[in-house]
């Protein structure tokens, strides 16, 4: 007998960080806030931080504000009141029952404050180092509180599970806009001795790999034999200092600083770059005692779905996000022979390259699309007990 849906209950309040900037939690926020709508559920996003106007937007999601106007009221707001607020709010909203999500989990003090009920089940989505060693072990009391945690690679579930999560945890990967993220129509504008990378230049994310990318650079002009050049997107409090190693390398003539781009910008990038390459470490820091590195790696799965070969971390959720040999290449990001060698092998071969941009192409339309994404949170919520019991799936 299939159990008809009960839509009284499929009602989802995400409880947001923030709404309004277009950053990489603010997108999966809106993804998943569109997957639940696409489902057929009543949806309602309440940012935690920012201002804004209440509406329904054309996807029917209603977003709802409530942080007040005002530098006073909103630092009251960050430091006290939401704690207030919040909580009286998503009761009121879920009294008869639905889905509660928590879109980061700094904002899980907020279950202090609400009441285990079987008729409200309560996720969190975890994003990276979020989610890793000592900041995990913080939260884990609370993530224990909850009916499903959500990660978006089998690295960060690993990390969950190892530091004792007892609750389930399911891997949603990130999606990419597949239908925007596209191969070039003009082959012949590919710059075949281009190397691409994209990210923050911020003193917190040295472990991007720049200056990885820097030493390998003449490497890999040795074992090609031909100059080569290394276009970087992205600026931040780094990049004074970024300038100024890629000189004392004798590199400085080869690297393009093109700061922040517009989107088209960015896509021209991606889709004509000869290979990208990030090569992002992993790693835990004694100092602080936690750790740095990429809980996913959207951007070679961006870089992917536009067509280009891609040389990826063999660290952290990074290979997650590639097919080694069939898409791109996993190198120690360590190393800078090792990515030298991945970027020569990828660039002395023209017919190859595009053969790995093909399947690349191919790979994140099966795996990171909207609908991949869509799938697997359909699979996530098929898994929940408790929306089981209340008929929701």
């Amino acid at each position: 007998m299939i159990r008809q849906k009960n839509h009284k209950y499929r009602k989802v309040l995400i409880v947001a960080n923030e709404w309004s900037r277009n950053g990489g939690l603010e997108i999966v926020t809106q993804d998943i806030a569109r997957t639940f709508a696409e489902l057929g559920w009543n949806v309602t996003v309440v940012p935690a931080g920012g201002t804004g106007k209440s509406e329904t937007l054309s996807n029917g999601v209603q977003l709802k504000w409530l942080p007040p106007r005002g530098r006073v009221a909103q630092s009251l707001w960050c430091r006290y009141l939401r704690w207030i607020v919040l909580p009286y709010f998503i009761k009121r909203h879920l009294k008869d029952g639905g889905l509660l999500i928590f879109g980061h989990v700094r904002l899980l003090p907020l279950i202090d404050r609400l009441p285990e009920s079987p008729k409200i089940s309560r996720w969190v989505w975890t994003h990276g180092v979020d989610a890793w060693g000592k900041t995990v072990r913080h939260w884990m009391p609370r993530l224990n509180q909850l009916d499903n945690i959500v990660a978006v690679s089998e690295y960060t579930a690993g990390h969950e599970r190892q530091e004792g999560a007892a609750t389930r945890v399911s891997v949603v990967l990130n999606s990419i806009d597949t239908e925007r993220f596209t191969p070039t129509t003009t082959p012949e504008k590919i710059r075949r001795d281009e190397i691409l990378i994209c990210s923050r230049l911020c003193a917190a994310e040295k472990y991007k790999g720049h200056e990885v990318l820097f030493e390998a650079l003449p490497i890999a002009e040795k074992l090609l034999g031909r100059r080569l050049k290394l276009r970087i997107i992205g600026t931040g409090d780094d990049e004074l200092r970024l300038r100024q190693r890629a000189k004392e390398l004798n590199v400085a003539e080869r690297v393009l600083f093109c700061g922040r781009v517009t989107d088209e910008e960015l896509l021209e990038a991606y889709r004509h770059c000869g290979v990208f390459a990030m090569p992002s470490r992993a790693e835990y820091r004694p100092d602080t005692d936690d750790w740095a590195g990429e809980g996913f790696g959207l951007v070679y799965v961006e870089a992917e779905a536009c067509g280009r070969p891609v040389v990826a971390s063999s660290e952290g959720g990074a290979p997650e996000t590639i097919l080694h040999e069939r898409t791109g290449l996993l190198a120690d990001p360590r190393c800078p022979r090792a990515n030298a060698e991945a970027i020569a092998r990828i660039l002395s071969d023209d017919a190859w390259a595009d053969e790995l941009g093909r399947a690349g192409r191919a790979h994140a339309v099966e795996h990171f699309s909207f609908e991949s994404f869509k799938r697997r949170i359909r699979e996530a919520a098929a898994a929940d007990d408790k929306l089981q019991k209340l008929g929701c799936v």
